[in-house]
């Protein structure tokens, strides 16, 4: 870790050797990423080849089920909690197929999120796809998500979408994609400098192929305000519809007048 610091200060007085530094870096995760694209592919084209199957069909007036695809520790998603707990109350069943991040074997406990809401837990390196580019594929997530039947598909997040896009082509499913952020104008970490920088070009790039694939082929698009919607339908006219649902939580205390002090309100330092 301290040759590191090192190493980070000295690119830092040397402009010059930082962004070629950059520009190899990004050569070398292209290349680190080429095995596990081409694993996707072939995923991919495994399941085309077996032609799409009919989805599960409610069976004497069941409930339709609905696979969940989440990138994140559950015990701590209140959007996905939320989303999942209201198809429950409208009668669906709910399976939440998410990577183990807990960093225990075999995953943390399955939360409490109601009846009619089951967890799968993946392995770890079902989600590592998110971490390299190009952060959107991941073999091992389709391949779980494969094994599903539902109705539908709800995929949180562009990290899970392209996924579950597949997924429901060969089901023959539904398929909703929860947009939390635009992903494509968001900001990478650049480690050297310390401090958030536009995405690199070819992060960039991976996500507008997958936002525009999602808003083609999506059954509908959810996100969180109303300006990454108008961003999201201007980046594909005529795509799948964009639907704003705001991701605020229930609050007791009330509506919170003009220069009244908020957290005085809710009781917070």
């Amino acid at each position: 870790m301290r040759a590191f610091g090192d190493l980070k200060a000295w690119l830092r007085r040397r402009p010059v050797l930082y962004r070629l530094a950059r520009v190899a870096a990004s050569i070398l995760r292209l290349v680190l990423a080429m095995p596990g694209s081409l694993r996707y592919a072939l995923v991919c084209w495994r399941a085309r080849r077996r032609g799409n199957r009919a989805p599960a069909a409610p069976v004497g007036g069941a409930p339709r089920e609905v696979a969940m695809l989440v990138i994140s520790e559950v015990h701590y998603d209140p959007r996905a909690e939320r989303s999942a707990r209201t198809l429950a109350r409208a009668g669906y069943r709910v399976k939440v197929l998410h990577p183990n991040l807990s960093g225990l074997p075999g995953g943390a406990p399955a939360p409490d999120w109601g009846a009619g809401i089951s967890f799968r837990t993946l392995p770890a390196s079902a989600g590592d796809f998110i971490f390299r580019y190009p952060y959107v594929l991941g073999s091992r997530f389709l391949e779980a998500a494969l094994e599903e039947r539902p109705f539908a598909f709800h995929c949180h997040d562009l990290s899970t979408s392209v996924v579950g896009l597949e997924a429901a082509r060969a089901a023959g499913a539904v398929c909703i994609c929860d947009f939390r952020e635009w992903y494509a104008e968001n900001v990478s970490w650049d480690a050297v400098r310390e401090r958030y920088r536009a995405h690199p070009w070819y992060a960039r790039a991976a996500y507008r192929w997958a936002e525009r694939r999602v808003l083609r082929e999506a059954d509908a698009v959810l996100t969180v305000c109303d300006s990454i919607a108008a961003g999201l339908r201007r980046t594909c006219p005529g795509g799948a519809p964009v639907h704003v649902i705001r991701n605020l939580p229930p609050s007791p205390a009330g509506p919170v007048e003009p220069g009244e002090d908020l957290r005085k309100r809710i009781g917070v330092d």
